[in-house]
């Protein structure tokens, strides 16, 4: 039992682990809202790159900042 309890730990850690990920993905939806609302940005398909990528990038540095902490 404490080895599931153990494993939903850690689950619940890799989602909820840094607040600062949840802050650079909602610049991020803000930041490609106000360049599409200013039409700076039209196409949808660029949108969509700029979304999914940041996104990725947002992930990538989450996972080398927390990958880096636990190593200590």
């Amino acid at each position: 039992m404490n080895a599931i309890v153990q494993t939903c730990k850690t689950l619940a850690g890799l989602f909820f682990d840094d607040g600062s990920l949840a802050l650079g993905v909602v610049a991020l939806l803000g930041s490609v809202a106000l360049l599409a609302k200013a039409g700076i940005v039209t196409p949808p398909l660029f949108m969509m790159i700029l979304l999914v990528g940041g996104t990725v990038i947002l992930l990538l540095e989450n996972v080398v900042r927390t990958a880096r902490r636990h190593r200590r």
